[in-house]
């Protein structure tokens, strides 16, 4: 009798759930419930895009649900206070000089990087500096269990979470490790590529020729958003080296760092080669042309792109054709892409440091908060089935906060078209991540470095010649689908420059020194 009685309430508690908007079974095994707290209060000072995409329209429920869980679960009542990103630091610091209380706040720009976006947005070393942001270092210990092991499992988050040795922030972003992938056909992987992954650009050259062998008339093409210019950073990191100012490179395992001209390296040739050869069938696209949209063509046998960090989410539209993700290089190690990224700081005069980090510890156990914040409330911005998600077409599957809340990678959720475990991708990534010193000089477009170095370090005059060079063969090949490289060497051998490499010696001097 006993043992009906328990298949009687599991079978009630399945249909309740089967009948219910939220799959509250699949959180069954969270193990977030933290006990014996007293009740107390923590309050965020957030921007406006804290929340972000999409789901901005359903901001209002998704933090009250978001609150609801936390005070069930933690005995904890979140405010959110938001405001205007143009007027973030100045409310901040009215805040502050108002006695007014609150726990965490937002740094903008990381703390590695020696500029500040403007006025309005302060960097985290500028709260560091000012005596804002609370020494986390002694705190962050086995008591907060998932922030010590996500900080010991990948340091590259503790590099970017320190200054001077210590440890100020809690890194809020899945930071971009430009490495390049693909999303590949799977009809045609499975025909052509042999069983066997693609993992280099030489690798997508010979599969396109065996596929098109068999459809010379209607060609599958490769379709990208990049450049002729992107295909030289691509075959850079192939040869090992980190991509300077001016068109000057330096070998990865050089402690040194020493400038390296890339015209007296085998860079531009490569690229060259590779481009001519699949020029015919390589469709450059504008960045505004979704993903989605791209892999719903025809013919579109691969789409290459980078930072693999998002790619399961601009994918998880409907489309006719299955895509299967492959990272390229997935040997290699890749920088980060340090300016521009949030992080959480714990405020040095908050009243709740202890429930503050332990809310932000819980953050990194719970399934259900992560959900929330990260996609948005089940039922409304997305269903799940199988653990896959698929979202409503009407909202951008854009991500939350939570998302950019880097180091939990167990916790991210795979979307309709992944074939590999996307916890497996950003785990793999953050443990072969380095910084580049030379990052916070990096653009992607040459053709602004001009501009770029004038607005930072009034350095345009050394580099114009070269920059000017790179971004006029970009622009011609993407016209032509010719690449002189000969030629190309020659333009930049010509205008050499002693002042140019030993300006770059003395930065990466400056750089290494912090």
């Amino acid at each position: 009798m006993r043992k009906f009685l328990i298949l009687v309430l599991i079978l009630s508690i399945l249909f309740v759930c089967s009948c219910s908007k939220i799959s509250y079974l699949r959180y069954l095994g969270d193990d977030d419930n933290i006990k014996g707290l007293q009740y107390s209060r923590i309050k965020f000072i957030v921007s406006e895009g804290f929340i972000r995409g999409g789901f901005s329209d359903y901001r209002d429920q998704m933090i009250e649900e978001f609150k609801k869980l936390a005070l069930d679960k933690t005995n904890t009542e979140i405010t959110f206070v938001f405001t205007e990103e143009s007027v973030y630091a100045e409310t901040l610091q009215i805040r502050i000089n108002s006695g007014l209380e609150f726990d965490v706040f937002m740094g903008f720009e990381s703390i590695q990087s020696d500029r500040l976006l403007s006025s309005m947005f302060k960097s985290s070393r500028y709260w560091i500096e000012k005596g804002v942001a609370l020494d986390l270092t002694d705190y962050i210990t086995l008591k907060y269990e998932n922030l010590y092991n996500r900080f010991e499992k990948y340091p590259i988050l503790k590099e970017l979470a320190s200054y001077n040795g210590r440890i100020y922030s809690i890194p809020s972003g899945i930071q971009s490790s430009e490495r390049p992938y693909i999303l590949i056909r799977e009809d045609l992987r499975k025909k052509y590529a042999s069983g066997k992954p693609l993992e280099t650009m030489e690798d997508l050259a010979l599969f396109m020729e065996r596929v098109n062998q068999d459809y010379p008339d209607h060609p599958f093409y490769i379709k990208t958003h990049f450049t002729f210019y992107d295909l030289i950073e691509f075959f850079a990191w192939e040869e090992g080296y980190y991509i300077l100012p001016g068109a000057y490179v330096a070998k990865i395992d050089d402690p040194n760092i020493t400038p390296v001209p890339i015209e007296d390296t085998m860079i531009i040739d490569r690229a060259a080669s590779f481009y001519e050869r699949v020029f015919d069938i390589f469709f450059e696209l504008d960045s505004s042309v979704e993903v989605s949209t791209i892999l719903a063509a025809d013919k579109t046998a691969l789409f290459l792109s980078k930072n693999p960090e998002e790619y399961h989410f601009e994918t998880a539209g409907y489309h006719p054709y299955e895509y299967t993700f492959q990272q390229l290089y997935p040997d290699s190690g890749y920088h980060l892409k340090i300016p521009g990224e949030l992080s959480l700081m714990v405020y040095n005069d908050s009243k709740n440091k202890e429930r503050t980090l332990t809310i932000l510890n819980w953050l990194g156990s719970s399934n259900q908060a992560y959900d929330i914040l990260s996609y948005g409330l089940e039922g409304v911005n997305y269903v799940y089935k199988d653990r896959l998600f698929q979202f409503n077409e009407k909202t951008e599957p854009a991500l939350g906060w939570m998302q950019r809340f880097s180091g939990f990678p167990e916790l991210e959720k795979n979307f309709k078209t992944d074939k590999t475990p996307y916890s497996e991708v950003l785990e793999n990534n953050m443990q072969r991540a380095y910084i580049n010193p030379f990052d916070s000089l990096l653009i992607k477009n040459y053709g602004n470095m001009n501009v770029y170095l004038d607005q930072t370090r009034q350095d345009a005059t050394l580099y114009g010649s070269r920059t000017a060079i790179v971004s006029r063969y970009v622009r011609s090949a993407s016209r032509t689908g010719k690449v002189d490289s000969e030629e190309f060497k020659r333009e930049l051998a010509e205008q050499q420059n002693e002042n140019i490499e030993q300006h770059l010696k003395e930065l990466i001097t400056v750089l290494k020194n912090g």
